[in-house]
């Protein structure tokens, strides 16, 4: 479940839900149609209904909250502003920042641990004596760093951008089209009444969300179904017949399913054309697609060999930073006491005057710099390993329930738009 995160953050009211919604929830009752019959207030009821209750309130329990730069959807972010993240107090407001990801402190004070072990072996070996300060090797590590965590989140990014942009839309965008074709063959007809003619068509919708829903399970190794159920997206019956099969076929057979209710609509009454028949073969075949394709990049890991030397590479280079980090700072205080007192500062000019304003100036640049590196530099690994799988249980992927509720709610837009044209154009 959600809760308030800061001091600004709040329930959602209603008029902010609305947002999320591409129909107006006071359209219908602004419009005069000027019908008077019964089936007409059968479908303006229907229609007024459906608009009124906000899907995400809905289906999320209303449990939607934001502060001024954040949105949150059951646990997980949904949109943010991007001028809010850059104020200091986003990085500790909520636990979606890499400061406070614990395993990035407890990583930071390993290297801490190092440094300080450096030091004091340099110190107390007298190896102060023949060494110099060398900054220049850390800036090379430092270097060495950057471009490989540049080549890294480049490649991870496009993975990402590939399911969201392309084979997660490519299932969105086929399910939409099923769900219009769907409406443009029930509901234009007179055979049954209204009621059973929307009710085939919120049929269609189940199948559709219910697919998409089963695919983000999928794609976290989620293999209970009971939120479904309790959701009304899935039946007991069809819950006997999914649970037998794997977690990655299960968006398939409901796939199956779908084509198998178009052609059942035949046997119903109901005209179904040629074409009809051709395009819900073409956009089942692309629900097929970007359910496979979709878990086959999620499920398909970088080969192994190229992480680990990325890991690798950086956690070595940040343990030499450490060690490095320990031997200047064991230098410089050698050369701030310059063997009793008699300090000059290493550019043969006596200044600063005093030796310790210099090396205080010297620690406070070099270990706040330090520290910086290694911390974004952590916190970049971190954001990899969780752009790996967009579709995962983390707060920061995408939201199953936000999904589902954007996606009811552009199948109602269209469903209302075919019904109220036919009414306004009698």
């Amino acid at each position: 479940s959600c809760s308030e995160t800061t001091e600004s953050s709040g329930v959602m009211k209603n008029d902010d839900l609305t947002v999320f919604s591409p129909i107006n929830n006071n359209v219908v009752n602004s419009v005069n149609f000027g019908h008077d019959d019964a089936q007409f207030r059968t479908v303006q009821n229907l229609i007024t209904k459906l608009q009124v209750s906000s899907p995400v309130e809905i289906f999320t329990n209303g449990l939607i909250y934001h502060a001024s730069w954040i949105q949150v959807c059951e646990s997980k972010v949904v949109k943010y502003d991007l001028n809010g993240l850059q104020i200091w107090k986003a990085l500790f407001a909520i636990p979606h920042s890499i400061l406070s990801d614990s395993a990035t402190w407890k990583h930071l004070a390993y290297l801490t641990t190092l440094c300080v072990i450096t030091f004091i072996i340099v110190w107390f070996s007298d190896s102060y004596k023949s060494l110099s300060n060398t900054i220049d090797v850390t800036s090379r590590a430092q270097l060495l760093i950057e471009l490989v965590l540049v080549a890294y989140i480049t490649i991870v990014i496009n993975r990402w951008d590939r399911v969201r942009n392309h084979t997660l839309h490519q299932m969105w965008a086929a399910l939409e089209e099923l769900s219009q074709l769907t409406c443009s063959i029930v509901l234009p007809t007179e055979t049954g009444s209204i009621e059973e003619r929307l009710q085939l068509t919120d049929k269609m919708i189940r199948y559709c969300r219910l697919c998409i829903q089963l695919t983000f399970l999928a794609a976290q190794g989620e293999c209970d179904m009971s939120d479904l159920v309790t959701k009304q997206l899935l039946t007991d019956s069809e819950q006997q017949w999914l649970v037998a099969s794997s977690a990655e076929t299960r968006p398939l057979i409901v796939a199956a399913w779908m084509q198998e209710f178009v052609e059942s609509l035949r046997v119903k009454g109901f005209t179904i054309t040629p074409a009809n028949t051709a395009s819900a073969f073409t956009y089942i075949a692309a629900v097929r697609s970007g359910v496979g394709t979709t878990l086959s990049i999620i499920h398909s890991q970088l080969p192994i060999e190229y992480v680990q030397v990325v890991h690798w590479i950086i956690q070595v280079m940040l343990a030499a930073i450490a060690i490095q980090t320990g031997v200047i700072i064991a230098v410089d205080y050698y050369v701030k006491n310059n063997g009793g007192n008699g300090y000059v500062a290493p550019n043969g000019e006596a200044w600063p005057q005093n030796a310790n304003i210099w090396f205080a100036n010297s620690m406070l640049t070099l270990i706040a710099g330090n520290v910086l590196f290694a911390l974004f530099a952590q916190g970049l690994l971190r954001v990899t390993s969780k752009l790996q799988n967009p579709m995962s249980k983390d707060s920061t992927s995408f939201s199953e329930h936000y999904y589902d509720a954007l996606f009811l709610n552009n199948c109602i837009a269209s469903r209302a738009g075919m019904l109220s044209f036919q009414l306004l154009s009698e």
